[in-house]
């Protein structure tokens, strides 16, 4: 996307808590938390980049890690987000599968905890709940790896929990396989993003913001476009355009027609 915005994708990958509870099957609140969820590895690309970059915890300075159990395992990731802080501040952007619900909410955690301020009002866009908006109930899967493989966009690399327990445990090839496992996720995430584009319905979008004075499509930025009837509401009436390079259908934001009584607006019928 030339001249447009600094989109930055984002997939954080965390470390278990280590908690005490009385039964194995024990359900609710434990008996006591120890150690919280700690940020292990943070992947991002940056749209129109050709490869993505990922920090983790094993790259901290004076990185040492002991064996699961011992007292000196390394969860400090005040590193990890000193590094990230300044590339989400740089974006226009952040995009992240499941951002809202998960990934946003642990690193500002993280931040608080380590006594450190929060990431600035920039717009994140949750492609999970973006996509649910014009899937849901077709019962497809909303998971990453699913709708990549569903697209034909990739496959998540198959991994199960000893890899995080074997990065937990400071064993280096597990590290080399996190970044590359979280790595590969951003990669597929990249691609949903620039497939999904042009179905989003999110208003917060608008490459209109990048070519003022110039009418474009809101997705793509292009200017290929035809009027192609009207978006109507129960007030207003918005010329409707069909973007031919994208397909996506924005709409102009000046009013075509609208009615008022004494000052009121009444719906047209």
């Amino acid at each position: 996307m030339p001249n447009g915005p600094r989109i930055l994708i984002l997939d954080i990958e965390t470390f278990p808590q280590t908690q005490l509870r009385w039964r194995y099957w024990e359900d609710g609140a434990p008996f006591h938390t120890i150690k919280p969820n700690v940020v292990a590895a943070i992947a991002y690309r940056w749209v129109g980049d050709k490869r993505s970059q990922v920090v983790s915890l094993d790259q901290t300075p004076g990185y040492r890690a002991t064996r699961i159990g011992g007292e000196a395992e390394v969860t400090d990731d005040q590193w990890l987000l000193q590094e990230i802080f300044p590339i989400v501040v740089a974006a226009d952007f952040v995009v992240a599968h499941y951002g809202l619900g998960f990934d946003r909410p642990m690193l500002e955690a993280r931040l608080w905890e380590h006594g450190m301020g929060p990431f600035p009002p920039n717009n994140w866009i949750d492609s999970k709940k973006e996509i649910a908006k014009f899937i849901r109930g077709s019962g497809y899967s909303m998971a990453l790896g699913n709708l990549a493989e569903w697209l034909e966009l990739g496959e998540k690399i198959e991994t199960n929990k000893s890899l995080w327990l074997n990065c937990m445990a400071g064993q280096r090839k597990a590290w080399t396989q996190m970044r590359k496992y979280a790595r590969h996720d951003v990669d597929l995430l990249h691609d949903l993003f620039l497939s999904m584009g042009p179905f989003m319905r999110t208003s917060v979008f608008n490459m209109g913001h990048w070519y003022k004075g110039q009418d474009v499509c809101t997705w793509c930025g292009s200017d290929d476009l035809e009027k192609r009837g009207f978006y109507r509401t129960g007030a207003s009436e918005f010329q409707r355009y069909l973007c031919h390079n994208c397909g996506h259908w924005p709409r102009s934001a000046k009013r075509e027609s609208q009615k008022e009584i004494d000052g009121t607006v009444t719906r047209m019928r």
